[in-house]
């Protein structure tokens, strides 16, 4: 199975290059340039291209680059901004790179929580005798790591449990 990330951009219409950037607020090259248009549930800007949703920032990247990323690698945003589409700010790199960055920048709290820790977040959360917050300041994360772990969106071979 091919990894979701890596999906080539390919070449782009002068029409779709204009289209994208004007859905960018282009600033100097060291602010973040916000993408102003559709995001998916990780803050990630979306463009569409031939029907199919693209990350933003890597339309960006192609575009700045007139390239595509190499399959198998992906974006780092050294500003830590998802929806930022500013080609400066984005570095190729392997998933296990973006996960050490996410670690040192403390953006990485779904890797704190232990399996127990899972198992009594979906218990707290099905009882619901607590909010999702409550149960994010009980365990030091933030309220968006409890939906993913409540939805299965993040924990999901928990959710699923063992194999027979």
């Amino acid at each position: 199975m091919k990894p979701k990330f890596g999906r080539p951009i390919g070449t782009l219409s002068g029409e779709d290059i204009e289209r994208f950037w004007a859905k960018v607020d282009i600033r100097s090259d060291d602010l973040c340039w916000e993408w102003k248009a559709s995001r998916n549930i990780d803050d990630y800007g979306q463009f569409s291209l031939g029907g199919k949703p693209r990350r933003a920032n890597r339309v960006a990247w192609s575009i700045a680059y007139h390239a595509d990323i190499p399959t198998g690698l992906v974006f780092r945003h050294k500003c830590d901004n998802p929806p930022c589409c500013n080609p400066s700010h984005l570095e190729i790199g392997t998933t296990f790179d973006n996960t050490i960055d996410m670690t040192k920048r403390g953006r990485a709290s779904h890797l704190r929580l232990l399996g127990a820790d899972v198992l009594e977040i979906r218990r707290l959360y099905a009882s619901s005798t607590m909010t999702q917050k409550e149960i994010a300041n009980l365990f030091g994360v933030d309220q968006s790591t409890i939906s993913n772990v409540t939805t299965g969106r993040r924990w999901r071979p928990l959710l699923e449990g063992p194999t027979p």
